[in-house]
């Protein structure tokens, strides 16, 4: 990233020498805020994984692996939608401007993402034993479970891409801790009791969590409700219509 960033100043006219320090302080300030929840969530995302590698069997493992490979089909349009909406919304000069391009990110992205839950939650007892192997149809209610998870995990990252763009990192952090503590408690209360389905509740709790968290932060943050920014209009259909269209 540093090494991306140079090579992109050195070719800008004029870029002869280093920037001013306010100006460094400034980019090293929103690369460590955008760096350090990124590496909470990471840790947030493997910490079910681990724990059941730990303290349950390999079988268990497998199936929770097969599931979160699933339900990763569900997340992958919003995590598409996300990388879209940031640098839209970014260079907005408006509050205005600004809630209307993030609005219609996340409404597109939460509607492919609930379409794409919905129809897992009905085909898994088929699509996963045909996919992965009988061996694995045990992963079926790990699987339709965790696409609630992949809900949540959708707004989190339409939210967190907003405040991104506001310059409100320090928010996306500790929404991010709070999951991660979240997961964590949830795994040592519920995997006891239900084994790998527990883990699966614990992770949904953990993308949940900092999901509704966030949702407070953009709020805040764009000076409009929730509600407003959920409600659809003619021009959500046509970024849908862009994303999903063959180059």
């Amino acid at each position: 990233t540093v090494l991306a960033g140079f090579l992109v100043w050195r070719s800008q006219p004029g870029a002869l020498c280093w920037p001013r320090r306010r100006l460094r302080l400034d980019i090293l300030r929103y690369g460590w805020g955008v760096h350090i929840p990124t590496l909470i969530g990471v840790v947030n995302e493997r910490a079910s994984p681990i724990v059941i590698a730990l303290f349950l069997s390999p079988s268990d493992l497998g199936l929770f692996v097969v599931s979160v490979s699933a339900t990763g089909l569900v997340s992958y349009g919003a995590a598409t939608f996300a990388q879209l909406a940031f640098p839209r919304v970014a260079p907005q000069n408006t509050q205005a401007g600004k809630v209307a391009i993030f609005g219609r990110y996340l409404r597109a992205s939460l509607l492919l993402t609930c379409v794409g839950a919905v129809s897992l939650v009905i085909s898994a007892r088929w699509l996963v034993p045909l996919v992965f192997g009988a061996p694995f149809a045990g992963a079926v209610a790990l699987t339709q479970i965790l696409c609630l998870g992949a809900v949540f995990s959708a707004l989190r990252l339409l939210f967190a891409n907003g405040l991104m763009a506001q310059a409100r990192l320090v928010q996306i952090s500790k929404a991010q801790l709070a999951g991660l503590v979240a997961h964590i408690g949830g795994l040592s209360l519920l995997l006891p009791e239900l084994g790998v389905i527990g883990a699966a509740w614990a992770f949904v709790l953990a993308q949940a969590l900092p999901a509704l968290i966030l949702a407070v932060s953009v709020s805040q943050a764009f000076g409009c409700s929730m509600a407003s920014l959920m409600k659809p209009t003619m021009s959500d259909w046509l970024l849908v219509r862009r994303v999903l269209r063959p180059s």
